[in-house]
């Protein structure tokens, strides 16, 4: 799985790659997740951050990730999720907590 994530991704920086503009804000937009994994972030609230319209960044940022950025989000959350699950003594509900779910029923469905 690993590799073919690699050959997606060597795939689409090779489409992307007389996109330099393109590129960039993209990363830019991966770097905001990352950082905002903690704390309520939409979509909306990235590309405004970006200064660009939502619907060319939701449309751009699937066409290069093949994730829309929303499910983006929730792939990095359940990522870090799992990591702390496996690496700490937390709950689940105080892992459920940390990333803004309410419900522990809802975080749950994400696995």
């Amino acid at each position: 799985m690993h590799l073919l994530g690699y050959l997606h991704h060597f795939r689409k920086n090779e489409e992307f790659s007389n996109k330099t503009n393109t590129m960039r804000l993209i990363n830019r937009a991966k770097l905001i997740m990352r950082e905002h994994i903690f704390s309520p972030i939409n979509p909306e609230e990235i590309a405004e951050e970006l200064n660009i319209s939502y619907s060319w960044f939701r449309r751009t940022f699937k066409e290069y990730t093949g994730f829309s950025p929303a499910q983006f989000i929730i792939q990095l959350k359940i990522q870090k999720a799992k990591a702390l699950l496996s690496q700490t003594n937390d709950s689940i509900k105080q892992i459920a907590l940390q990333f803004n779910f309410e419900y522990i029923g809802y975080f749950s469905v994400f696995f």
